[in-house]
């Protein structure tokens, strides 16, 4: 059972009221009283309960980090866990602690919204698929400070931010065709509202070129590598197959490298291949990729920014888009000649 202020206030021979104002510091108790607390509470491996008492105080100095997809979903995709990081340690460096959220099965915005609330977090970043009318609806409602990643969403107490990610594809797509690349499929995820602006940065990109769309080369994906795996099969299966793909995420990119390096397809030498995310292994991979580094620390400095403005007042959320950047490295190449 856990120790409360009242096995401490029995042990030392006071009131729980003098030990809970020596505890947070009162002025009010005495120096010789106030050691004698503290010493008994960790005599008896007290444990001060942050919540309840930031609930009474209005304030509990915690923000959730929430996912309203399934958490099975949530660990397939590892670049969550380098954003994980960062934001953890930039709300650390606020004063404030992380609050972890994800859930067994998907779950509406508003009741995952409902469930954090009920721990009394000072704030909300959520990583979330923003897929409807009542899912916005239920955002504008919140009355809970919030950052929402990768959807275009704001308004009253809720900001969003964004990777440039149509201008990312618009580089990704001017490298390879400056290495004589014209045949470039694109793979990944048309439901999600960052692979969607890539798709169009692809799309337009291709259409400057004056290179008509191929619905053949346009292959629906999410961003695992299993799926990346998947994905590299249909190419293979082509009879007219692309020089160079644009995959939508790294772990995609990286199934579909070792798929294509199974069935004997060199890569660059035969298909070039550039991800997005710039995970830490993506350099470490073989070979190391190219891909659209979307500089993880900084976005998450800027997440973290966002939301401290609006819990310390900022009237209405704004929306962030935050610059890319394509590395390139061994995975890209110029076309092979003929």
């Amino acid at each position: 059972m856990a120790v409360t202020i009242y096995d401490i206030a029995k042990k030392v021979g006071t009131s729980a009221a003098t030990v809970s104002m020596a505890l947070q510091g009162s002025g009010r108790v005495s120096d010789l009283t106030r050691k004698k607390i503290h010493g008994a509470a960790k005599k008896l491996g007290y444990q001060p309960n942050h919540l309840a008492r930031g609930l009474v105080k209005g304030k509990t100095k915690t923000i959730g980090f929430v996912f309203n997809f399934s958490s099975v979903e949530l660990a397939r995709d590892i670049s969550y866990v380098e954003l994980f990081h960062y934001i953890s340690q930039t709300i650390s460096a606020y004063g404030y602690k992380t609050f972890f959220h994800s859930s067994v099965s998907a779950m509406p915005v508003k009741e995952v919204l409902d469930e954090v609330r009920g721990y009394g977090v000072d704030g909300i970043i959520l990583g979330s698929s923003v897929n409807d009318k009542e899912d916005r609806q239920a955002l504008y409602e919140s009355p809970v400070s919030t950052v929402v990643l990768g959807r275009n969403i704001f308004a009253k107490k809720v900001s969003c931010v964004l990777l440039d990610d149509a201008d990312g594809a618009r580089q990704v797509i001017t490298h390879l065709l400056s290495n004589g690349h014209r045949r470039i499929a694109f793979i990944g995820k048309h439901s999600n509202e960052a692979a969607m602006r890539r798709h169009d940065g692809y799309c337009q990109s291709m259409a400057v070129a004056g290179l008509g769309s191929d619905e053949q080369l346009v292959i629906e994906s999410s961003f695992d590598m299993e799926e990346g795996k998947t994905a590299a099969r249909k190419i293979i299966d082509m009879k007219n197959r692309p020089t160079a793909v644009f995959a939508a995420g790294d772990l995609l990119a990286m199934g579909i490298i070792a798929e294509l390096k199974d069935a004997g397809i060199d890569v660059p030498g035969d298909i070039s291949v550039v991800g997005v995310d710039n995970l830490p292994i993506a350099r470490l991979f073989s070979p190391s990729l190219t891909t659209v580094d979307r500089t993880c620390d900084k976005y998450a400095q800027t997440v973290v920014d966002a939301l401290m403005r609006i819990i310390d007042g900022q009237d209405y959320g704004e929306s962030i888009v935050m610059p890319v950047n394509l590395i390139v490295r061994q995975s890209s190449a110029a076309v092979k000649s003929k």
